[in-house]
């Protein structure tokens, strides 16, 4: 059964056949955490990056301060 993401978008950079994929997922956050340990994953471990999924949604803000300020 296919589940739609209506806010994503998956871009696929290489085709390759997989027998037993295992999907990393590395979402952005306060730090850019995920992606740069998602990043650090495939360097690594020397894997191949096949597909990138592009979420269009609002930025993410964090407090620092009594201020709203970006995490980038």
């Amino acid at each position: 059964m296919e589940k739609e993401f209506p806010e994503a978008e998956v871009f696929q950079i290489k085709k390759m056949e997989l027998k037993s994929p295992i999907i990393f997922a590395g979402f952005v956050g306060a730090g850019l955490v995920g992606p740069l340990s998602i990043t650090h994953m495939i360097t690594e471990l020397k894997m191949v990056e096949i597909a990138v999924m592009i979420k269009i949604s609002p930025a993410i803000n964090s407090f620092h301060e009594r201020k709203i300020t970006s995490p980038v």
